[in-house]
């Protein structure tokens, strides 16, 4: 059976992962003289890695985070006054397993939009649904006040409150 001949069926399964990278998996099998359970799992790998890649996305663009501010784009020299080693125990997730919730507190311009959107992308890596909202969203009724991160089942109650 060909690639043509199995194109069809891995569409139909959608293993688009394996059939992405199936011609490119193939030569290196030849070789690198892979055995057939050495190919089959770096198959089953390529696939594993694209849904993984696909589900961050979708928690990235469902939960409005921008894709750009993250803990390696962060600079801690522009704000030394933040504690880098508790801006990393953050991002471990510990609070959010422990449901507990999270204030950043500081003044217009110190960086505390682009923390919280960098927490909430940590959050999504690790397999949290998150939704970052606007002050102006979030508070219609009253000024805008606390931006909220928290995971998308709001019934857990978990936050990420951005103070201005």
């Amino acid at each position: 059976m060909n690639q043509s001949q199995l194109s069809p069926d891995l569409k139909r399964l959608r293993l688009s992962g394996i059939l992405d990278t199936l011609e490119v998996r193939s030569q290196q099998a030849i070789v690198e003289q892979w055995s057939y359970a050495e190919f089959l799992t770096r198959l089953v790998q390529d696939e594993v890695e694209r849904r993984a890649q696909k589900q961050l996305t979708t928690r990235l663009r469902r939960g409005n985070i921008a894709s750009t501010k993250t803990l390696e784009t962060f600079d801690f020299a522009f704000n030394p006054t933040i504690n880098r080693q508790q801006v990393f125990d953050l991002a471990t997730c510990a609070y959010l397993r422990q449901h507990r919730n999270v204030l950043i507190c500081g003044q217009t311009g110190v960086g505390k939009t682009h923390l919280a959107h960098a927490l909430a992308h940590e959050a999504a890596r690790q397999g949290f649904d998150v939704l970052c909202v606007r002050p102006t969203s979030y508070c219609a009724i009253s000024p805008p006040v606390v931006p909220m991160v928290r995971p998308r089942n709001a019934c857990r109650g978990i936050c990420v409150p951005i103070c201005w």
